[in-house]
């Protein structure tokens, strides 16, 4: 939603199950036109764009704001996430727009793991804010810790 309660377009596109084509082992969707990110560079160079670029960084930017929304409202909103995201699932439409393809691996999240995950992010943000500040790397490393993972200690030189 937007600050002010309408609706917000949606930051990418996800085809649609095809009826009757779609079986619990087969999922057909509609027909998608755009270059998966596997082939954008050779696409982009065709057309006498260059890694690195000017133009090259805005496309960049606005695939990886494109999918940053969609996963922080995937996670945040609907509590569940696209579990198969690889550069051959993303594609850019003409035009620039970017469509997220093969929802057929999914995975819910539990209220438990939104949580965490929020103070993950919440906490990283307070570190890149004040990377030399002690106390907001070992919150960082204590979010990380809930998830399970287990961090070496290590030897920082200041």
């Amino acid at each position: 939603f937007r600050p002010d309660g309408r609706a917000a377009p949606a930051p990418l596109r996800v085809p649609r199950a095809v009826p009757g084509l779609a079986t619990t082992k087969v999922l057909v969707m509609e027909f998608v036109e755009g270059v998966s990110l596997n082939n954008l560079a050779a696409e982009a160079r065709k057309r006498g764009v260059e890694p690195g670029s000017p133009e090259a960084k805005i496309l960049g930017s606005r695939i990886v704001r494109a999918l940053g929304e969609a996963y922080a409202r995937m996670i945040f909103g609907a509590g569940f996430v696209h579990g198969d995201p690889h550069p051959g699932n993303v594609f850019v439409q003409p035009g620039g727009a970017v469509a997220l393809l093969d929802c057929g691996q999914t995975k819910q999240l539990s209220a438990a793991d939104v949580e965490r995950l929020g103070a993950v992010i919440a906490r990283l943000q307070a570190y890149r804010a004040a990377p030399s500040d002690r106390a907001a790397l070992a919150a960082l490393g204590d979010a990380v810790r809930a998830y399970g993972v287990e961090l070496r200690p290590r030897d920082v030189d200041e």
